[in-house]
């Protein structure tokens, strides 16, 4: 891994892209993109990420007619 002040915007941003990439190929939209090297000296790998739940909150469907029984107040 070379300093990150020798490369320019468009090698961090093709290595970042490549890092997303692969991430997305094995994941899905499921990741996250950790730094596990240091500020000077990056090294950028996928994680996979656990989905999260709602937490029991539902979303709405303003399609269900169920959602209109009640009047507005």
């Amino acid at each position: 891994m070379t300093n990150i002040e020798n490369k320019s915007k468009a090698q961090l941003t093709r290595e970042l892209s490549e890092v997303l990439a692969e991430g997305r190929e094995k994941y899905g939209e499921n990741l996250v993109v950790v730094n596990s090297g240091t500020e000077a000296c990056p090294n950028w790998i996928a994680v996979h990420q656990t989905p999260k739940g709602s937490g029991g909150i539902k979303t709405l469907d303003m399609f269900d007619p169920s959602w209109y029984k009640n009047p507005a107040k």
